[in-house]
């Protein structure tokens, strides 16, 4: 099984990460041909980043601990907003970011793996912003997202509640509470009015 996964991570990336800045691509044919509208999307990096975090554990191997930091630095650097409150979901090959909607699930989801694998790696560059991106989008999470009406968490500004995104809220915001910060973030979550 180690031949196998050693063999699909390299074709990823032979496949799709690009030759100059590291980046993975989205946008190939049958024929994994580039499609002439290629972007860069925050989901390929994040679960190709928590893939890579597997595999090294399971492979007991840092054969790809430089893609690894790379991932790292693009989720710090690209996808999240300068202000450290928001993640994109798109960019393009210029490193635009496509136009979307503010999904505070996955902006939880990202901060907490950033975080989780720049502690795995012991890369010191990265531990300090992964913090600071954990506790901004999670009290943005908190602030922006929260139902003070009903309780829980919305996934999008007041448009709706799923239940992942709850329980990943709560999952994350009570780990991070409870390990990293206490009284660095609020710790309100559900309650019945």
């Amino acid at each position: 099984i180690k031949n196998e996964l050693i063999a699909q991570l390299d074709f990823v990336e032979r496949t799709i990460k690009h030759p100059v800045d590291g980046s993975y691509l989205d946008g190939y044919n049958l024929k994994w041909e580039a499609e002439p509208q290629q972007k860069r999307s925050l989901g390929t990096h994040l679960h190709l980043l928590e893939a890579l975090m597997k595999s090294m554990e399971i492979l007991d191997d840092t054969k790809y601990q430089s893609s690894i930091e790379k991932i790292i630095d693009i989720l710090i650097h690209r996808f999240i907003n300068i202000h450290k409150e928001l993640v994109y979901h798109q960019l393009e090959l210029s490193w635009k970011p496509v136009p979307n909607e503010t999904w505070l699930g996955h902006n939880a989801e990202v901060a907490w793996i950033v975080k989780k694998a720049a502690h795995s790696i012991k890369n010191k560059e990265f531990i300090v912003p992964s913090k600071e991106i954990l506790i901004a989008l999670s009290n943005n999470k908190i602030e922006r997202g929260f139902d003070n009406m009903y309780g829980g968490i919305f996934n999008r500004f007041k448009s709706g509640k799923w239940r992942w995104i709850n329980s990943f809220g709560l999952f994350h915001h009570a780990i991070f509470s409870h390990h990293e910060n206490k009284g660095t973030s609020k710790r309100i979550f559900f309650h019945q009015p």
